[in-house]
């Protein structure tokens, strides 16, 4: 199912790959309550061209599923768009671990879809890589940059880039005074350190203390 798909669209879209994902037989998704409905209905309505997994028609068991695996596209399209976890549970009727769940599971499925991309898709390899990524860390496309670095999550991320600092470069000359009250003073340090080289594992003796994660990289616990 995911091979064909993916060798046959021709216009990338991260709504059609989510739907795609979920539509396999390996994803978990979310209960379809009577009050989704109409916002599954808009979306089909105004995003159809989108969706690379086409409305069942004839056979509402299958229509249903088609509306469990959207919604649960929407979910996680949304938790990558840097929505609040509080905003998704309220949108979707959800809880924070339901958000945590389908994250976790997600993930091994999208590793997969871009291994099969790039050998079989080629021109959606590195689209799919990038949402495997923003899933793992629930940004947008412009953090992924800073993502890179180890102690940066959504949250450090996000006020680096809100205050122009949009890449390791820009935090290597930024400098630790300009870190300290972004990110506190031990994390800005290690990250310099880290991309200085001076951050590398040296063995179990002579690791140096990894930064305090990020407080919102992942849920529980944070938007």
């Amino acid at each position: 199912m995911m091979l064909q798909a993916l060798s046959c669209v021709t216009e990338y879209s991260d709504t059609g790959l989510l739907q795609l994902v979920c539509s396999t037989p390996d994803m978990l998704t979310l209960y379809v309550r009577q009050g989704d409905i109409p916002l599954l209905d808009r979306f089909v309505g105004d995003h159809g061209e989108d969706l690379w997994v086409e409305v069942p028609m004839d056979d509402e068991e299958a229509f249903m599923d088609f509306y469990r695996s959207l919604k649960t596209a929407l979910v996680l399209q949304d938790w990558a768009g840097e929505v609040g976890e509080a905003m998704i549970c309220e949108r979707y009727s959800i809880n924070p671990g339901d958000i945590y769940g389908l994250t976790e599971g997600v993930g091994w499925l999208l590793h997969g879809a871009t291994r099969i991309s790039r050998a079989f898709a080629p021109v959606h390899g590195e689209a799919v890589a990038a949402m495997e990524t923003r899933m793992k860390y629930g940004v947008k496309p412009e953090l992924l940059p800073l993502v890179s670095l180890r102690g940066i999550g959504r949250v450090r991320a996000r006020r680096l880039f809100n205050q122009g600092i949009t890449s390791p470069r820009d935090v290597a000359e930024a400098g630790l005074e300009v870190l300290t009250p972004l990110l506190g003073r031990a994390v800005g340090a290690q990250v310099l350190a880290d991309i200085g080289g001076r951050g590398r594992k040296r063995g179990p003796a002579g690791d140096a203390a990894p930064p305090p994660p990020d407080p919102q990289t992942r849920l529980p616990g944070g938007d």
